[in-house]
C-alpha cells in the first residue's frame, strides 16, 4: 500500500465512505493536485514554525472534504485534509466555499478526525466578501507576525476575480492557484474572447485583456498560455516575483496525458519559490506525511 493509500486509510473508516453527505465526482489527477497541495503545505508548515508566530492555511474553494474517482469509485480526501494530515500544523486554518452544503459537509468530516486544531468555516462568496477573509487570519503585530498559504482552485475561470488576491496580497502570504489553461480557457476561446464577455476581465482584472491577446495571437500563443502570462505578470505587479508562468506546473489527466490545467505558484520570497520545486519534484520532507494522523 502506498503512501496515498495509507492517508486515505487513516482518514476514511467504514461509516465516512457513505456518510450521506456531499461527494462530488472527479477525475484520477485530482490525486496528483492534492498531493502538491500537502508537499507544499508541509514544508512552508515546518520551515515558518520558530520563525513567525503565526502560521495560517488558507482554502478558498474548499468544497466538501471527500470526493469519488469517476474512474473506479474510489473516495479520496480533498486539500483540507491534506493540509491537516500535515505533521508541523498550521496555527490557523480558514476553508472557504460559496456552498452551505458543502461548507457543512467538510465541518462534519473534519470535526469527527481531528481535534484541538482552530478552525474557521466561511460559507461566502470570495470575490464579494475577501474582507471577511482577512478578519478571519490571525490580527498581525510587532510581537506576532503571522505569514499564510492561500489555496485557490476554483470551479471554473468565472468563479474568481483577481481582486480578491489583491486585497489579500495586503497581508504575508503565498499563493498557489489553479489557472484552467486547457479544460476551460483553451476550450472555451470562442466564448471568453467574445465581445461582452466579462470573465477574462474579471480573472486578470483588467478590462483592456484583448488588444494583448490579439498581439499574443500574431505570436503563436495559445489562449490558456496567454491568460496564464497575463495572471503571472499582475502577480509580478504585487511583487510576487518568484514563481509564475515558467514554473508553473502542468496536470494532465492520467489515461491519455491530456493537458488539463497550470498550477502557478506565487511568492514574495525565494525560499517559497524553492519549496515549490521540491514540491514539484514529489519531494516529501515528511516520511509520515500520509501515513499518520497527528
Amino acid at each position: 500500500m502506498g503512501r496515498d493509500e495509507r492517508m486515505v486509510a487513516v482518514m476514511l473508516d467504514v461509516n465516512a465512505v457513505e456518510d450521506g453527505l456531499p461527494m462530488p465526482e472527479v477525475g484520477a489527477w485530482t490525486e496528483n493536485k492534492h498531493r502538491l497541495v500537502g508537499y507544499y503545505a508541509g514544508m512552508f508548515a515546518t520551515a515558518m514554525k520558530r520563525k513567525w508566530e503565526c502560521r495560517a492555511y488558507i482554502d478558498l474553494f474548499a468544497g466538501p472534504g471527500f470526493s469519488r474517482l469517476k474512474e473506479t469509485g474510489k473516495v479520496i480526501p480533498g486539500s483540507p485534509f491534506y493540509a491537516l494530515e500535515i505533521s508541523d500544523k498550521f496555527d490557523k486554518y480558514i476553508f472557504c466555499d460559496c456552498k452551505n452544503e458543502n461548507v457543512e459537509a467538510l465541518k462534519s468530516r473534519v470535526s469527527q478526525r481531528y481535534r484541538g486544531v482552530d478552525i474557521a468555516y466561511l460559507n461566502k462568496d470570495v470575490n464579494a466578501e475577501a474582507s471577511k477573509i482577512l478578519e478571519a487570519i490571525p490580527k498581525y503585530s510587532k510581537g506576532f507576525r503571522v505569514i499564510a498559504f492561500c489555496l485557490i482552485d476554483p470551479y471554473k475561470l468565472d468563479d474568481f476575480s483577481f481582486s480578491t488576491i489583491r486585497i489579500l496580497s495586503g497581508r504575508f502570504m503565498d499563493f498557489l492557484v489553479l489557472i484552467p489553461t486547457f479544460m476551460d480557457i483553451n476550450r472555451n476561446v470562442m466564448i471568453y474572447a467574445k465581445p461582452g464577455n466579462k470573465a477574462i476581465g474579471k480573472f486578470l482584472e483588467d478590462d483592456h485583456w484583448q488588444a494583448l491577446w490579439q498581439q499574443a495571437q500574431a505570436k503563436g500563443i495559445s489562449f490558456g498560455r496567454f491568460i496564464l502570462e497575463q495572471f503571472s505578470k499582475k502577480m509580478r505587479n504585487l511583487q510576487y516575483c518568484h514563481g509564475g508562468s515558467d514554473s508553473a506546473e502542468l496536470v494532465k489527466r492520467n489515461e491519455n496525458n491530456m493537458a488539463l490545467y497550470h498550477l502557478a505558484f506565487f511568492s514574495r520570497n525565494e525560499l517559497g519559490e524553492k519549496f515549490w520545486d521540491k514540491a514539484r519534484q514529489g519531494v516529501d520532507p515528511q516520511l509520515h506525511l500520509f501515513g499518520q494522523q497527528g
